[in-house]
């Protein structure tokens, strides 16, 4: 994910209070509403500082991989996040993503993308849903059309807003 920020901050005593990205995961989309064992919200900064909210801080950590990387503009935030077994081609995932954008140690601004209650991190309830694709690669960027100049790779989640109740 991409962020656009004139400002980097992470001088926020609290990990919400700092430049970062909130991903929401509720494997299954079951939509339970209180969070169950492998629902998880997960937090990384603009400098890969992870932390996490609701949920089994121990199991969250062991599920996730991140990086970040600062560019002209904002920063970019990469994730790796297991799906407790409940993953797979054509599986859909419940997921809300929240960026929180921070100056000088007060948050400014936030913005989610499913959850515009802004309580996901209370409940699973309102979140979207992404379904797990296979995703075409362009290998040749100079010739256009169908294959052979297109590989099939298995991706992490694109995601829809669609049937998030």
């Amino acid at each position: 994910m991409t962020v656009l920020t004139l400002t980097r901050s992470v001088s926020g005593v609290n990990p919400w209070i700092q430049d970062s990205v909130e991903i929401f995961v509720n494997p299954g989309n079951t939509k339970a509403g209180t969070y169950g064992p492998d629902d998880a919200q997960l937090r990384i900064n603009v400098d890969n500082q992870v932390s996490f909210g609701t949920g089994d801080e121990a199991a969250q950590a062991a599920r996730l991989t991140s990086a970040t990387t600062r560019v002209a503009g904002g920063y970019v935030v990469e994730a790796a996040i297991g799906l407790a077994g409940q993953g797979g081609l054509g599986t859909l995932q419940g997921l809300d993503f929240q960026v929180n954008d921070a100056t000088a140690g007060a948050r400014t601004a936030v913005r989610t993308w499913a959850d515009t209650t802004g309580t996901g991190y209370l409940s699973t309830a309102r979140w979207g849903v992404g379904r797990l694709v296979e995703v075409w690669v362009i290998t040749s960027p100079t010739r256009l059309g169908p294959p052979p100049c297109w590989h099939r790779r298995r991706s992490p989640a694109t995601t829809s807003n669609r049937a998030r109740r």
